[in-house]
C-alpha cells in the first residue's frame, strides 16, 4: 500500500504526499509505456511497432508524466477514503522525487461543493389539514368531466369568457414594441389552461372578456450585452366563446368514464381523497421551498476554484462567448452569479443526504433515498394501475430510467418528464418529514382548499412571459 499524507490547504482544496514503491510502480510505468508506444513513431519502425528500450529512450519524460497520471488515477481513491470526500478535480502534481526504489510526489486536489446547514429552526414549517367542502368536489367534478364537454358556439353579444370555455382568438406578439411576427389567426384553446399565457388568461377570466374585446400583457425580460432594456408583449383579441356543455352525470356514465369508481357517490368519495392528496402535496411543496429558502441564508457554501471555473466556462460556451472579450471586472460578477446559482441546488443535496442518513437510522434500514424514490413510484403507479403484466414492465422502464438520469446518461426516454415530476414531489416529502421528526413543523389549522390554493397562487413567482 501507497503511503498517503493530507495537508489541507483551504476549505476546497487538500495536498495528498503520496509515496510508492517500485512493485506498486510498475503496472503504472506498464500501462504508460504501453499507451505511448502505440502511438509512437520512431524512424525505421511502423507506428506503434517500435522496440521499449527505443520508445523508453526517446519519450523518457512523456512515460514518466503518463505514469503520474496513472499513479494517481489509480490511487484517488484511497485519498478519498482518507479525507472522506469526494474529489472534484486535479489541480497539479508537483514536488516528484525518487529516492532509491521509491516514487514520492504531491497531488492538489479540488474538492467537491459542500454545505454546512445551520441551524434547523432557522426555519419554521407549520402543517395545515385539508378542510374539503362539497363545493370543492362539485367544482373538480365539473373540472373532469369538461374533457367529455360539447362546445356549442355562444351568443356572441352576451357571452363572458370563463374558465374551460374554449376561446378563439387573433393574436401577435410584440418585442420591444415592434411587431415579431405574423398575427396568429384562429388560435383555440381552453381557458385557464395556460397555453396561450397564464397570467394572460387569468387577466381574460378575471375581466370576463367578451367578442370582440382586446387584451393586453407585457413583460421586461432580460436585457442583451448591451444592457439595453426589453420588453415582450401579447395581444390578443377574442373572436369566438364556446361554453362547454356537460355530459350528465350518471351511475352508468362514471362507469363507463371514470376508472375505479362505478356510482356518483363512489366518484365523489375518490374526488375527496384526491383533493386531500392534492392539498398535502401543494403544502408540503410550499413549506419545504420556504425552509430551503431560509436554510440559505444561514448556510456555508464552499465551492473550489476548479468547480466556479468550470461553470464560467460552460456559461460562455453556451453562449458563444470568447473569455478573451470578457472584462475581469465581468467575469467576477459572473463567478459570483453562477456560484450563488449552484446554492439552492447544493444545500437541497447536502439536505437530502442527511435526511437519508437519518431515514436509515430511525428505521433500520440500508434503503437509499433513492432506493425509497424508486418505492414511492411503484406504491404510486401500482395504486393506479392496479398489480398485472402491463404495470411491470412500467415500473421496470421507469427503473431504469431513473438509473440512467442519476448516471447523467441522454436515453432520450419518453418517461424522463413522468420521472421528474414525481421526484419534485418525493424530494419535498422525504425532507418534510426529515423536518417534521427535527420538530420544526408545528401543526395548523383546518385549512379549505380554495384557501389554500389562493396563498399558493399569490405566492408563486410571475409568469415569465415569451419563456
Amino acid at each position: 500500500m501507497p503511503s498517503i499524507s493530507i495537508s489541507r490547504e483551504s476549505e476546497t482544496r487538500v495536498k495528498a504526499d503520496i509515496t510508492v514503491n517500485s512493485e506498486e510502480m510498475r503496472p503504472a510505468e506498464e500501462q504508460a509505456l504501453k499507451k505511448i508506444g502505440s502511438q509512437a513513431e520512431i524512424k525505421g519502425f511502423r507506428k506503434g511497432k517500435a522496440p521499449a528500450h527505443l520508445i523508453k529512450a526517446k519519450f523518457a519524460s512523456d512515460i514518466r508524466l503518463e505514469t503520474l497520471f496513472g499513479l494517481v488515477d489509480q490511487h484517488i481513491g484511497d485519498v478519498e477514503k482518507k479525507i472522506e470526500e469526494r474529489v472534484y478535480r486535479l489541480v497539479r502534481i508537483e514536488d516528484v522525487q525518487e529516492k532509491g526504489d521509491k516514487l514520492s510526489f504531491a497531488v492538489k486536489i479540488d474538492l467537491f461543493p459542500y454545505v454546512k446547514v445551520g441551524k434547523l429552526k432557522a426555519a419554521q414549517m407549520t402543517r395545515h389539514f385539508a378542510n374539503i367542502d362539497e363545493s370543492d368536489i362539485d367544482a373538480e367534478i365539473k373540472d373532469r368531466l369538461v374533457r367529455y364537454a360539447e362546445y356549442p358556439d355562444s351568443d356572441a353579444a352576451t357571452a363572458t369568457a370563463e374558465k374551460n370555455d374554449k376561446l378563439t382568438v387573433d393574436f401577435e406578439i410584440w418585442v420591444d414594441d415592434a411587431p415579431s411576427g405574423e398575427v396568429n389567426k384562429d388560435f383555440v384553446f381552453d381557458l385557464g389552461s395556460g397555453t396561450l399565457s397564464r397570467e394572460l388568461e387569468q387577466q381574460i377570466a378575471e375581466r370576463k372578456g367578451k367578442v370582440g374585446e382586446e387584451f393586453k400583457l407585457k413583460k421586461d425580460i432580460p436585457a442583451q450585452q448591451d444592457g439595453a432594456p426589453r420588453s415582450y408583449e401579447i395581444i390578443a383579441t377574442i373572436k369566438k366563446i364556446q361554453k362547454p356543455k356537460l355530459p350528465e352525470l350518471t351511475d352508468a356514465f362514471v362507469a363507463e368514464k371514470f376508472k375505479g369508481s362505478s356510482t356518483v357517490a363512489e366518484l365523489r368519495a375518490r374526488v375527496r381523497t384526491d383533493l386531500e392528496k392534492r392539498f398535502n402535496i401543494a403544502l408540503v411543496r410550499s413549506e419545504t421551498d420556504k425552509a430551503l429558502k431560509a436554510l440559505e441564508e444561514g448556510a456555508q457554501f464552499f465551492l473550489s476554484e476548479s468547480f466556479v471555473d468550470q461553470k464560467l466556462e460552460d456559461f460562455l460556451k453556451e453562449r458563444n462567448m470568447d473569455k478573451a472579450e470578457v472584462t475581469g471586472p465581468q467575469l467576477e460578477g459572473l463567478r459570483k452569479a453562477l456560484g450563488d446559482r449552484e446554492k439552492p441546488g447544493l444545500l437541497m443535496r447536502q439536505l437530502i443526504n442527511d435526511a437519508e442518513k437519518y431515514h436509515q437510522k430511525k428505521n433500520k434500514t440500508d434503503e437509499t433515498y433513492i432506493g425509497a424514490f424508486k418505492r414511492y413510484i411503484r406504491e404510486e403507479i401500482t395504486a393506479f394501475e392496479g398489480q398485472n403484466e402491463k404495470t411491470d414492465a412500467l415500473l421496470a422502464e421507469l427503473d431504469a430510467t431513473v438509473d440512467s438520469m442519476i448516471a447523467g446518461e441522454n436515453r432520450q426516454s419518453p418517461w424522463e418528464s413522468l420521472v421528474s415530476s414525481y421526484l419534485t414531489v418525493f424530494s419535498r416529502d422525504f425532507l418534510f418529514r426529515y423536518f417534521d421528526d427535527e420538530g420544526i413543523v408545528k401543526k395548523g389549522k383546518k385549512m379549505p382548499y380554495k384557501e389554500l390554493s389562493e396563498q399558493l397562487a399569490a405566492s408563486a413567482p410571475a409568469e415569465n412571459a415569451g419563456a
